[in-house]
């Protein structure tokens, strides 16, 4: 169904999770993600919403967690996924070490990072916030999703 490479950069972000299945039982409320009212859990970097804790916790295979998955992988484009991005004021000073970033990401990897343009409905927007975190894939009922790079996460 989807090509080899793009199953395995799916799994690989999702490998440290996998092993260990955190169930909603397992999830303290300090770990609740709050922004922007979202129901979502952080686990260590990453904001993983409901509907991403259900599929981690479901039965492989149904049609829903294939529906999940599917929504939230980032657009082909050329052949690869492509990530449109912006950045936030608050990165301001930080600027060099995201491009250096975003430019590692581009040729190491199977995607692409790219500055967001108005025709891009989902896109990534790079803030500083509280620690380092962002959600996994793409969220599929947003148009820009934050990538917090906060104190500490400025560097390659």
């Amino acid at each position: 169904m989807w090509s080899p490479w793009i199953n395995t950069l799916f799994l690989t972000s999702l490998i440290h999770i996998s092993f260990g299945k955190p169930t909603v039982k397992k999830i303290s409320n300090n770990n609740l993600h709050k922004r922007s009212g979202e129901n979502a859990v952080r686990v260590g970097d990453m904001v993983l919403e409901e509907d991403l804790l259900q599929w981690l916790h479901g039965v492989n295979g149904s049609a829903l967690n294939r529906k999940i998955i599917r929504l939230r992988l980032w657009p082909i484009n050329g052949g690869v996924p492509t990530v449109p991005y912006v950045l936030d004021d608050s990165v301001f000073w930080y600027q060099d070490v995201i491009q250096q970033a975003i430019n590692h990401w581009n040729n190491h990897t199977c995607l692409n990072f790219r500055q967001k343009e108005k025709s891009d409905s989902h896109y990534i927007r790079i803030i500083k916030s509280d620690g380092c975190w962002s959600h996994v894939g793409r969220k599929p009922d947003v148009g820009g999703q934050e990538v917090s790079i906060g104190e500490g996460c400025q560097k390659v």
